[in-house]
């Protein structure tokens, strides 16, 4: 059995802590605003568990996710072998845990900027994915929980790019580019 590589919180700097929590400030602002404290003080407590098809690699996280998007651009098609991607955005501190052996695919997107997918040898399936225009957010492909009721996609980007046969639900806010 190939060793496990585990990584949490505990192993953070404090300036990385720091860092995180100010991003994942930024990242919540970037999402969609706040909901009532109740509700947060809820949802913090929820923890949520995502693996890969043979469960060798696998991320813990805490609280609700702040965004969930999907994606129709020809390099989320690419990625995901299907007509999008459909994805849970977490700050970087809501992650309580990696586990097991993973690799890193780099893609440099039209803007650029890299986008970080994280697989598992084994398998290759993406557990999740980093990307340097949204620092401190940790995204999680939503079929890794398999938990089918995740919430949905509030909004599909670049609805331009879906196929033909893909029509968006009233609820999800079609966005033609991103």
């Amino acid at each position: 059995m190939p060793k496990r590589n585990t990584w949490s919180r505990r192993n953070w700097t404090r300036a990385a802590i720091s860092a995180a929590r100010k991003s994942s400030t930024l990242c919540h602002d970037w999402c969609g605003g706040a909901e009532s404290q109740q509700e947060r003080k809820k949802a913090e407590m929820v923890s949520r568990h995502a693996s890969c098809r043979c469960g060798s690699l696998a991320a813990t996280v805490t609280g609700a996710p702040v965004s969930v998007h999907a994606c129709s651009c020809l390099a989320c098609q690419r990625d995901s072998g299907s007509a999008f991607t459909y994805t849970a955005f977490f700050p970087e501190s809501a992650v309580a845990a990696i586990e097991g052996d993973h690799r890193k695919w780099r893609r440099i997107a039209d803007s650029g900027r890299w986008t970080d997918s994280f697989f598992c040898p084994t398998c290759g399936a993406t557990v999740f994915r980093r990307w340097e225009a949204l620092p401190g957010v940790f995204g999680v492909p939503v079929g890794c929980f398999a938990d089918p009721s995740f919430v949905p996609p509030a909004k599909l980007y670049f609805s331009s790019q879906r196929h033909s046969w893909l029509a968006v639900p009233e609820s999800v806010e079609a966005v033609d580019t991103q």
